[in-house]
């Protein structure tokens, strides 16, 4: 129940944001994602003409993260990595089995240290990666569903509706948590 009340707290902060915020702001922030997004993890097409698969090029000022799109996206999968290990108190655990099982070369065959290796450069470089190009991902899903959702706040936000309805929200929330201690 105390998710829930935290949930609702949220969603009325965001609306109350939204209309201190100024929605004109919000809109530029809005169309700058699929920009960023398009420059840090482009997605493919194919070129009938000359046969050849191309990326989408990015807009005029994001040619940078093009450039270092990898290692964002590499850079992120990292963080969540790490906040996942350390949240759950795995951080520990996962030390304690590279120690065991990874590190260990003493008498043992070259193919056991090859395997090792291997382990190592998929725990430590795909995995990360592959957690990126998800978040990436999924911040493209948000993205561009976000459009929707602006409609449906701005055609609001002038008369005030927004701004009332997450005032009443954390309200609720504020019941809720005081109901609940």
């Amino acid at each position: 129940m105390e998710n829930i009340a935290h949930i609702v707290e949220w969603m009325g902060v965001l609306l109350l944001s939204i209309e201190a915020i100024k929605l004109e702001n919000l809109k530029k922030l809005i169309a700058t994602l699929p920009k960023i997004r398009i420059a840090i993890n482009s997605p493919l097409f194919w070129d009938k003409e000359s046969k050849i698969l191309h990326r989408l090029p990015p807009a005029d000022d994001y040619g940078v993260l093009r450039k270092y799109g990898d290692l964002i996206t590499y850079c992120i999968g990292v963080v969540i990595m790490a906040t996942l290990l350390i949240s759950t108190n795995l951080l520990s655990d996962a030390f304690h089995f590279l120690e065991r099982y990874v590190f260990v070369f003493a008498g043992i065959s070259v193919f056991r240290v090859l395997l090792n290796a291997f382990t190592v450069l998929v725990l430590l470089l795909a995995v990360p990666f592959y957690l990126g190009n998800e978040f990436v991902r999924v911040f493209t899903i948000v993205a561009d569903r976000s459009f929707r959702l602006m409609d449906i706040l701005e055609r609001n936000t002038y008369n005030g509706i927004i701004g009332i309805f997450g005032f009443l929200l954390i309200t609720v929330s504020t019941i809720i948590n005081l109901a609940i201690r």
